[in-house]
């Protein structure tokens, strides 16, 4: 005998249009639902063709599907991911629970990194400015200082020999 598991999603995401929502809202819904038992199921409309708001969320209950309701925010909380989701413009966007702003997309991500590389090369730039501006003045204030013991010594060999004369 081979003993097999089902390992079951916790969440299933389905991206809908107008012409799958017969299947997304039927079928699929019934089967992760009835067979597999899915805890969330979120529908996410991206022409808001037939959800205005963009995304339609359930959760099982007793076996069944109840809508999640949105937050003040717009925004559905997922307890599977413990995340909540949002339609953003044409983009399905995810928060931390009370998070003003959304997670970084991986192109957002990558654009972060790139203005924080840059600054940090700015910043190393101004600090080698920095210090090559500290250098010159340290070459110059001993070179201020090698002038004026050179004339602190010819102005003690000008009293020497002024002694000396008289």
């Amino acid at each position: 005998a081979i003993a097999c598991s089902r390992t079951v999603s916790q969440v299933v995401l389905e991206v809908t249009s107008k012409s799958t929502r017969r299947e997304d809202l039927g079928d699929k819904l019934v089967r992760y639902q009835d067979e597999l038992q899915v805890p969330e199921y979120f529908l996410f409309d991206l022409r808001r063709e037939w959800i205005r708001e963009g995304l339609r969320g359930y959760r099982l209950h007793r076996g069944r599907y109840e809508p999640i309701v949105a937050d003040a925010a717009g925004r559905l909380p997922s307890r599977s991911l413990d995340l909540e989701l949002a339609a953003v413009e044409r983009q399905l966007r995810f928060y931390l629970p009370g998070a003003s702003a959304p997670l970084p997309t991986r192109a957002e991500q990558l654009e972060q990194e790139r203005e924080q590389t840059a600054q940090e090369r700015e910043q190393t730039a101004q600090a080698q400015e920095r210090a090559t501006q500290a250098q010159e003045q340290a070459t110059q204030a001993q070179e201020q200082a090698a002038q004026a013991q050179e004339r602190a010594t010819q102005a003690q060999e000008r009293a020497t020999q002024e002694h000396e004369r008289a």
